[in-house]
C-alpha cells in the first residue's frame, strides 16, 4: 500500500507540473514569446497526454486496492475516496481552465482604433494598434502576473461617468469620444473610446473574476487532498 501511495502522490505532482508548464506557455503566448500554433501544439501534445496518463494511473492504482484490500482496511477505503475525490476537483479544474484561458484570449484583443476624423470614414487598419484596458476596471490586473500585462495598455476610465453618459445622447448616429493614447516614443498614433472601453471591461471582469476564483479554489482543494495523502503516506 505504501508503493501506491507514493504512486499516486508522483502523479499527482506531476499534474501540477503540468499546470504550471501550461500556464507559463500561455503566458508565454500573451507576451509574445511563443505563437499561438504553438500554445496549441503544447497543449495537445504535451498537457492533454500529461492529463490522460495521470487519470489513467490513478484509476488503475484505485482499481488494485478495490481488487486486493479487505474491506476492514481503512487505508484502502480511504484512497478509494480519494482517488473519487481528486479526480472530481481535477476534472473542474481543467474545465474551468480551459474556459478562463479561452476567455482571457478573446479580451485581449487589438482594440484601438484610428483618429477621430478618420473613424467612420476609412476602412484601413491603423498602423499601430493596440490591446487597451480601463485601469482599476479590468480584472486582467488581477488574473495575470504583472510581467504578463506588458502587451496591455491600462488607461483611466471614470466607470460612473462613462456608463451613464453626460445627457445619456448614446444614439447610434452619434461619434464616440475618442482619446489619443499616449506612446512615449510618439513615432505611433492610435485612439480609443472610453465608454467602449469601460463597459467592456466591467462586463468581462464580471464573469473572468468568476472563473479565476473558481481556478484558484480547485487548486487549493487539489494542493489540501494531496497533503491528506502525504500524511498517510507519513503515518505508515
Amino acid at each position: 500500500m505504501e508503493e501506491r501511495l507514493k504512486t499516486a502522490i508522483a502523479l499527482q505532482r506531476e499534474r501540477c507540473a503540468t499546470y504550471q508548464q501550461w500556464d507559463s506557455v500561455f503566458h508565454g503566448a500573451i507576451v509574445g514569446e511563443y505563437s499561438s500554433a504553438h500554445l496549441q501544439q503544447v497543449v495537445a501534445e504535451t498537457v492533454i497526454p500529461s492529463f490522460q496518463k495521470v487519470s489513467s494511473g490513478l484509476r488503475e492504482l484505485q482499481k488494485q486496492v478495490r481488487e486486493t484490500a479487505p474491506s476492514t482496511d481503512q487505508l484502502a477505503q480511504f484512497f478509494v475516496q480519494w482517488v473519487e475525490a481528486i479526480q472530481e476537483v481535477e476534472g473542474e479544474h481543467y474545465r474551468v481552465s480551459v474556459t478562463l484561458a479561452s476567455t482571457i484570449a478573446g479580451h485581449c484583443t487589438l482594440n484601438s482604433t484610428t483618429g477621430p476624423a478618420t473613424k467612420k470614414e476609412s476602412e484601413e487598419e491603423p498602423a499601430w494598434r493596440v490591446s487597451v484596458h480601463a485601469c482599476n476596471l479590468c480584472g486582467l490586473a488581477n488574473i495575470l502576473p504583472i510581467s504578463v500585462q506588458k502587451p496591455f495598455y491600462f488607461v483611466p476610465c471614470n466607470s460612473v461617468d462613462l456608463l451613464k453618459g453626460e445627457d445619456d445622447a448614446s444614439e447610434e448616429d452619434s461619434d464616440p469620444l475618442l482619446v489619443e493614447l499616449d506612446n512615449e516614443d510618439h513615432t505611433n498614433t492610435t485612439y480609443y473610446d472610453p465608454q467602449e472601453i469601460a463597459t467592456n471591461c466591467i462586463q468581462w471582469s464580471k464573469s473572468a473574476n468568476e472563473l479565476f476564483q473558481r481556478k484558484k479554489a480547485c487548486q487549493e482543494r487539489a494542493n489540501e487532498l494531496t497533503e491528506e495523502l502525504q500524511c498517510e503516506l507519513t503515518d505508515l
